[in-house]
């Protein structure tokens, strides 16, 4: 009967240590936060939803973080390394993304009008449907980026590498491009 017991408190335990963990690997947890705050670096993080506005990543490591949905509005991650990051429908209005390497970021529906981007590398990075109104892009690398319906509308792209990016449908109405190299581009629309 013991044995019975002790066998069955064990198998609870397993359980309970299962959910626990695929419930973090699902949602992410408050340790993820916690690793940013303490170290400015959290790779693989889970902070989707994640309210961060305002926030001060300067140079921080978020490489193949998810941080969809996340409010990053006016935040400053200025020379930080979001490469391969998921930001879908991210809220980046008016961040400082300067000199930020994003290569292969996914930022589908994000939101970056206002946003800083000046020698940002977004090569490769998937771009569909984003809004970069208003935005400074200048000298930064769109090289090979996906640009499906982005909106660059009244945005700076002076001296942006936008060479063999895709962008059937994107917008530039009243975008400086001056100096910007578009060889081989896609840009139908």
């Amino acid at each position: 009967m013991k044995a019975i017991v002790g066998a069955q408190a064990t198998s609870r335990r397993q359980l309970v240590s299962l959910i626990i963990a695929l419930s973090m690997l699902i949602g992410g947890c408050e340790s993820d936060r916690d690793e940013l705050a303490a170290s400015n670096s959290c790779v693989w993080c889970r902070l989707n939803d994640a309210n961060l506005a305002g926030a001060n990543l300067v140079g921080a490591t978020l490489w193949m973080a998810f941080l969809e949905r996340a409010d990053l509005s006016g935040a400053d991650l200025s020379s930080a390394n979001i490469n391969r990051a998921k930001l879908t429908a991210a809220n980046l209005t008016g961040a400082n993304l300067a000199n930020v390497d994003a290569r292969k970021a996914v930022l589908i529906r994000a939101d970056l009008a206002g946003a800083d981007l000046s020698k940002a590398d977004l090569s490769e990075a998937v771009l569909e449907n984003a809004s970069f109104r208003s935005a400074n892009l200048s000298g930064a690398s769109l090289l090979i980026a996906r640009m499906k319906q982005a909106d660059f509308s009244e945005a700076s792209l002076v001296s942006a590498n936008i060479r063999q990016a895709i962008g059937p449908s994107a917008r530039f109405t009243g975008a400086d491009l001056t100096d910007a190299d578009l060889g081989w581009a896609v840009l139908p629309g």
